[in-house]
């Protein structure tokens, strides 16, 4: 909000004093696994809608997954499917962290990022504050050319991160302006 000299819009201090905020990872957690019957059936449903057609055989594995005998093993694939574009396992780096609502974050539980996408996009429709930085982060605002919609990508965390760091460097002192006062 602050690099855009023409946008008035103001950080509502209000909402996150008085809301409920978690630090939400924007790729799943791969040890987050859904734990009752309904909410893995429910996981899986969600999921199989943005495992492209390509991928048959996972999709398929999905469809005829038995949640009490194999969620765990079809659960581990579809993570690793959707983490693809990623170079290794650091869930908690800032590249991968956002603010949101804790009703909104706890709602989807650790569903896929599409899934995630798509509910961001449909609770602020309704009115849901969204950090804009949140936002931005699912809409792939960082990415030049974002062509994998259904993915957080390692491109997208480095310019996420990237931009980040741009943005802070206005308003932290570099690690030279520290030496010189020193």
């Amino acid at each position: 909000m602050l690099n855009n000299d023409k946008d008035n819009s103001f950080f509502p201090f209000d909402l996150f004093k008085t809301g409920k905020w978690d630090i939400e990872h924007i790729t799943s957690v791969k040890d987050k696994i859904p734990d009752s019957k309904q909410h893995k059936e429910h996981w899986l449903e969600d999921a199989k809608d943005f495992i492209e057609d390509k991928n048959n055989e996972l999709k398929n594995k999905v469809i005829n997954c038995n949640v009490i005998n194999n969620f765990d093993e079809v659960y581990e694939e579809v993570i690793a499917y959707f983490n693809t574009h990623l170079k290794g396992d650091d869930i908690n780096d800032i590249s991968n962290l956002t603010l949101l609502d804790s009703e909104t974050n706890r709602g989807y539980k650790n569903a896929v990022f599409p899934v995630k996408r798509m509910t961001i996009i449909q609770k602020e429709k309704e009115g849901t504050f969204i950090p804009l930085c949140t936002k931005n982060a699912f809409l792939k605002y960082f990415s030049e050319y974002p062509p994998k919609m259904s993915f957080w990508t390692q491109e997208d965390r480095e310019n996420y991160y990237n931009d980040i760091v741009q943005v802070l460097e206005k308003y932290l002192p570099s690690q030279k302006d520290e030496i010189k006062n020193e």
